[in-house]
């Protein structure tokens, strides 16, 4: 009775009833704040909309291969294809400093081989008479062109970037005994490489020779007074180098010792008269053949203006082909729309630099099978190129014999027709 007769507990006891966080904010602001929401709210779906548009136009490709496989060459060919032209003019000025050290080295392997040849006349007998005969004008060669080597230093020390090279971690593999692994040819001089993390681009456009930034121009920015362009130092050297290169008695030494210098990347041997003159510019077909190898993985934008694919852009990714490399491919497999995959079936009588023990074409055969195997890829498409047919053509005339590489090979005809014809 005592609990129903007390009196309503005090108001003041009572919890506060939490309001509204805008309750004190002008109905004008809010509805402000409320519009400015909605419109941030539509600005992300368009944007949103815009990306998968932008996205539905876009194809990612990637392009596989060995290292000097031609993955570089073809994605400058695609540049070619679709630009609306000059797509080299602002880089031609850094192109000319890697043509010039591709020829160097060309030339500096022929002193290696003349060297070779000359002091160790002894280790074949049938061809003692021919080094003495040709001893005293490959000796001469030698000592007119031993500066090269400086050239080829000062051309690096432009190319390269201030850091230090990535440690080698070859994957381990084993050839097939279909396979031999002997190399018929000596390996090339070591080349320059460019971090695609630094920018291979931007490190090319920074070594404009007397110009901070590439200007299009007749010149192209080449600064030809300059008396420490590698160009000006070479047409000193024009005469000796041409001289070189036409004599037969140093191509008969090459093949002799079964060395086929034309057919290593960045070969300029023919040009050599044009190149080493004055006023030098490369052009298109120069840059197409030039070797600069990029380590990492670089990304070319392209958009196609020909074709089914008109309009679309073209999201080109070049990654590293040495095997040690090979373990940063997996990463851009998602999302890929199409795989390039470069396999230079001229390669059947070289090894990997990376490993003397592996056949270059054996390897090119591993890593297609792998690619088709793998499920990630599943939907995505795959382009097989064969390419440096041309070589491979050349080789066979030349007498070089596929089945002492491919065993399998057997007894067939060894000519071009027979060897690529499929089975």
């Amino acid at each position: 009775m005592a609990s129903t007769r007390s009196p309503p507990p005090s108001t003041s006891s009572y919890p506060m009833l939490a309001l509204p966080r805008d309750a004190h904010v002008p109905r004008e602001d809010r509805e402000e704040a409320k519009r400015r929401s909605n419109e941030i709210d539509e600005q992300l779906r368009q944007e949103g909309i815009a990306l998968r548009k932008r996205r539905a136009k876009e194809r990612k490709i990637l392009l596989l291969g060995q290292s000097e496989s031609g993955k570089s060459t073809l994605l400058k060919q695609f540049q070619l294809l679709h630009s609306t032209g000059g797509v080299f003019d602002a880089e031609r000025a850094s192109w000319r400093l890697i043509i010039f050290h591709n020829l160097v080295r060309s030339i500096l392997d022929v002193l290696d081989e003349i060297n070779t040849a000359v002091t160790n006349t002894k280790e074949h007998p049938d061809n003692e008479e021919f080094y003495r005969t040709h001893s005293t004008t490959f000796k001469t060669m030698r000592v007119r062109l031993s500066p090269l080597s400086q050239i080829a230093d000062l051309i690096a020390n432009k190319l390269s970037p201030e850091s230090s090279s990535p440690t080698l971690s070859p994957l381990p593999a084993e050839p097939t005994s279909d396979w031999t692994a002997t190399a018929s040819s000596n390996a090339p001089a070591t080349e320059i490489s460019v971090l695609s993390s630094y920018g291979w681009k931007s490190a090319l456009r920074k070594l404009h020779v007397g110009s901070p930034s590439p200007r299009p121009s007749l010149d192209f920015s080449i600064d030809f007074d300059n008396e420490n362009d590698p160009g000006r130092l070479l047409v000193a050297f024009h005469d000796d180098l041409v001289g070189l290169c036409q004599n037969k008695a140093v191509w008969e030494m090459l093949r002799r010792r079964k060395v086929r210098v034309e057919n290593m990347s960045g070969f300029f041997l023919d040009d050599i008269d044009r190149i080493t003159k004055p006023r030098y510019i490369p052009t298109d077909d120069d840059i197409l053949k030039a070797r600069l190898k990029t380590l990492g993985v670089s990304e070319t934008v392209c958009t196609v203006n020909s074709g089914t694919e008109k309009g679309y852009v073209w999201r080109i990714f070049d990654v590293g082909g040495a095997r040690y490399q090979r373990a940063a491919w997996a990463p851009h497999f998602d999302d890929v729309n199409c795989i390039i995959f470069l396999a230079p079936i001229s390669a059947f009588d070289q090894v990997l630099t990376e490993d003397p023990n592996v056949n270059r074409l054996e390897d090119s055969l591993m890593m297609w099978k792998d690619l088709c195997k793998n499920k990630i890829l599943a939907g995505a498409s795959i382009v097989l190129f064969l390419n440096k047919c041309d070589l491979l053509q050349a080789k066979l005339e030349a007498g070089v014999r596929l089945n002492q590489f491919l065993v399998s090979y057997g007894d067939r005809p060894n000519d071009y027709a027979t060897v690529t014809k499929s089975e």
